[in-house]
């Protein structure tokens, strides 16, 4: 009978005439018949035991435990990635529906200008772009609240040119630095644009802030996630530029913030799902770095 190799993980408990399971260190295996098999589906002490089979098959067995556990991984990340785009869709929707009331409001207000009902005309014969531009002059002569303006502008931009909308979001930031939604908002576009530094730029900025907010709420729940928020796009945009110690270092960072979040509201859907996606971006990034100091790996 040939033995296996230390790198494949499957223990074999043989019973003997005598009926005698050898053990393991931490791991155990029992198993009836002349031939009992443990396979080792986890990687760590609990074995699953499966009963008259040969070395072959519990080889065979294990790796197709090890595709199936991959399937699952690719499937856990798919579900990750989509709750990320319904989220993204969320904040583009309230973005929207915010620069919608702001145009009507003004359009409705005692003292509209032309402009502000040439904005509201532009805007219900769905001419954002046009909408949008007036937005921008706007903000540019207004004497009180440019910031929102130019977010405003952003929003509508944002349907049909996003460089477009990354300038007014800057803009705005101009005048309201410390606005977390216009910082997150900037930096997804300009890693959309492929502007790495740029986006980097923003997200560090965007701890910054969020760091000074849990400073001063320490146990609130909002600030933290922020700061899990600004940690999770920095890191991506880290291992985006190959930089994979800087990002391993806020992929870190980002888990015990996640952690954090999970123990203070242990009953939300959205935290432990943000916790699942901190697990799966350290492991990637570990892994990465895992390839490139061992190639067979």
């Amino acid at each position: 009978m040939k033995s296996l190799r230390p790198p494949v993980a499957i223990l074999i408990a043989v019973l003997c005439m005598y009926g005698w399971i050898p053990t393991f260190a931490q791991q155990t295996a029992s198993a009836t018949g002349p031939c009992g098999v443990a396979i080792n589906a986890s990687g760590q002490s609990h074995v699953v035991v499966t009963n008259y089979c040969d070395i072959k098959t519990a080889a065979a067995v294990q790796l197709l435990l090890d595709r199936a556990a991959k399937q699952e991984d690719r499937m856990r990340r798919m579900e990750l990635d989509q709750a990320r785009e319904r989220d993204r869709q969320a904040r583009q929707i309230a973005e929207l529906t915010a620069a919608v009331k702001g145009i009507q409001q003004r359009a409705s207000a005692a003292g509209a200008t032309p402009a502000d009902l040439r904005t509201q005309e532009l805007l219900s014969q769905g001419d954002s772009s046009g909408a949008a531009e007036l937005l921008g002059q706007k903000a540019a002569n207004a004497q009180a609240n440019s910031s929102e303006l130019y977010r405003q502008q952003a929003a509508l931009l944002r349907v049909t040119d996003i460089r477009a909308a990354l300038t007014a979001y800057e803009r705005s930031l101009v005048l309201e630095p410390g606005h977390l939604y216009a910082l997150w908002e900037a930096g997804d576009l300009a890693v959309a644009l492929g502007d790495l530094k740029r986006a980097e730029a923003h997200f560090a900025q965007m701890l910054k802030v969020a760091k000074a907010q849990q400073k001063a709420q320490p146990q609130a729940a909002d600030a933290i996630r922020w700061v899990s928020i600004s940690l999770s796009r920095l890191g991506d945009v880290q291992l985006a530029r190959g930089d994979f110690t800087e990002a391993l270092s806020s992929y870190r960072a980002d888990l015990e913030t996640s952690e954090r979040l999970a123990a203070i509201v242990p009953g939300s859907r959205v935290v432990k799902r943000e916790l699942g996606r901190s697990h799966c971006k350290l492991g990637d990034v570990e892994r990465e770095m895992g390839r490139l100091t061992n190639p067979a790996l």
